[in-house]
């Protein structure tokens, strides 16, 4: 298959003639209406967005304004707390530390009171026992070997 040629079908090549040169009658080069609608039109829509911008940065600044105001007052709260809990945990210090001293002041007492209770307890059985056998002595009869002591004695 080779490549066609012009005439090669068996028709003459016949060769177009020149075109019409008149510009369409419906477009004017010079007007520039359109194009000044267009770019008024763009400005206010930028304008627009301009304005609806604003009004957006405005909202976002009071919202970091109350956000911030609220972190401030939340660490306020936190510091009082703080502090708060400083002075809670130096009372409980104080208090722990008074406890121990007490308890071992009772516990001195305790033992104060327990040695002079057993020794009250010592003397009250050695007298008790003194008395009985004193007593014991006296109402029994006399032996023999402490009979005649006792006429010896006499």
């Amino acid at each position: 298959m080779g490549g066609r040629t012009p005439g090669s079908d068996g028709q003459p090549g016949i060769t177009p003639g020149t075109l019409p040169s008149s510009p369409p009658s419906t477009f004017s080069s010079h007007d520039h209406s359109f194009t000044l609608q267009m770019i008024m039109e763009l400005q206010k829509s930028s304008g627009a967005i301009e304005t609806q911008l604003k009004a957006l940065r405005d909202q976002l600044n009071k919202i970091e304004d109350r956000h911030s105001k609220a972190d401030e007052k939340t660490d306020s709260k936190i510091d009082k707390l703080d502090d708060s809990l400083r002075g809670v945990q130096n009372k409980i210090s104080v208090l722990s530390k008074v406890a121990v001293i007490l308890f071992a002041i009772a516990v001195m007492v305790g033992g104060v009171a327990w040695t002079v209770t057993q020794d009250a307890f010592k003397d009250i059985t050695k007298t008790a026992i003194n008395s009985a056998l004193a007593s014991s002595v006296k109402t029994s009869p006399a032996l023999p070997s402490q009979a005649s002591e006792a006429g010896q004695v006499k």
